[in-house]
């Protein structure tokens, strides 16, 4: 399943680099002229889109971002092929859809609450604003305020796992934060035991490479309203968004969380569960009358069939250890009982359901 790139944000993106996320989104690379063909036939560029226009657009965009030290979303291969910054992905389609996660509910409603109190008069109202949305994504939040104090506090319920995140909040009557105070967002993290540190507010400015090195040097995540309501509209948790909280801009590691749901090991598992399901059980079949004769589907014996599986159709990728070993699990959990460990589990398995 492709999604399409849900953090092109109207009006700050041109419509070249919106569309080229968006077709690039399914993982492959592509020549300037497919990117046009592909966003033409998706309605996401107008018929008789250039595709000279659309290579020098996404080449300027290539400068600009190495210029201000930000991440680039779209990278260019040594054949000129443009693709998203990510690992290539040459893994098959599941047969299957992945699961999905919906939207926070009235999500629209945080939406327009979070870009009216981010241009308001209202500090206060702004940073409640936002615990709230971040407690929508499962965090919890402890609005703080006032002088002397951070913002707010979100931590992540997570066990063994729980972090501790930060919180300045900054409003602004223009369309960008004027004059973002890093280091004031990253002074509390010492004293009340913070893992992370963000700063929020309408927008930040793109190219401002002064900002970028203070995000860097202070441990700082800048993030804007639009990034949060991504957020929210992906249904991140806050496992997920731990990566996003690194020093930097959210805009900058919220495409990754996307890739990794929708390309990532999730996909990868998926499919080497659905061909050892497939290719074992067409072989218990054949060996119908010899069961001695049957092999033992061992981790080492998946890892092969697999792997023979993905050259026929194809591919270059290579089956892991590890897929094969999350696929075992799944395919002889009770919930979905396709499999059964052949003496304990850990070791060899049959497939049980065709």
């Amino acid at each position: 399943m492709v999604l399409p790139e849900p953090l092109a944000k109207a009006g700050q993106r041109g419509v070249n680099l919106r569309a080229a996320l968006a077709v690039l989104a399914d993982g492959r690379p592509r020549t300037a002229k497919e990117i046009v063909e592909a966003g033409v036939a998706q309605r996401l560029l107008p018929h008789g889109a250039s595709a000279q226009v659309l290579y020098v657009s996404l080449t300027q965009y290539l400068a600009r971002v190495n210029e201000s030290g930000r991440a680039l979303l779209i990278v260019q291969d040594p054949d000129r092929r443009f693709r998203a910054n990510h690992p290539i992905d040459d893994w098959p389609e599941p047969d299957e859809p992945l699961p999905t996660r919906s939207a926070v509910h009235d999500v629209d409603a945080y939406e327009n609450r979070l870009h009216r109190l981010a241009h308001g008069e209202d500090p206060e109202a702004f940073e409640r604003a936002v615990c709230e949305a971040f407690d929508a994504l499962g965090f919890v939040s402890r609005h703080i305020g006032g002088q002397g104090a951070p913002d707010g506090v979100l931590e992540a319920p997570l066990g063994r796992l729980a972090y501790r995140v930060m919180l300045e909040c900054k409003t602004s009557s223009g369309a960008a934060v004027p004059h973002p105070d890093v280091a004031e967002a990253a002074k509390w993290r010492e004293s009340y035991a913070g893992d992370y540190s963000m700063i929020i507010g309408p927008s930040f400015s793109e190219a401002d490479s002064e900002l970028t090195s203070e995000l860097a040097l202070h441990h700082v995540s800048a993030w804007s309203v639009d990034d949060l309501v991504a957020a929210l509209r992906i249904g991140a948790d806050p496992d997920e968004l731990r990566a996003v909280f690194a020093p930097g801009y959210a805009e900058d590691h919220l495409p990754a969380l996307v890739w990794e749901r929708t390309h990532g090991r999730a996909k990868r598992v998926a499919v080497t569960a659905q061909l050892i399901r497939e290719l074992v059980w067409r072989r218990q079949v054949s060996l119908l009358g010899n069961r001695e004769e049957a092999p033992a589907i061992s981790e080492d014996v998946a890892m092969a069939l697999v792997d023979e599986a993905l050259e026929m159709r194809g591919s270059k990728a290579v089956c892991a250890r590890e897929e094969v070993r999350a696929a075992f699990a799944h395919l002889t959990s009770p919930l979905v009982r396709a499999a059964r460990w052949l003496d304990e589990p850990g070791g060899a398995i049959v497939v049980i359901h065709p």
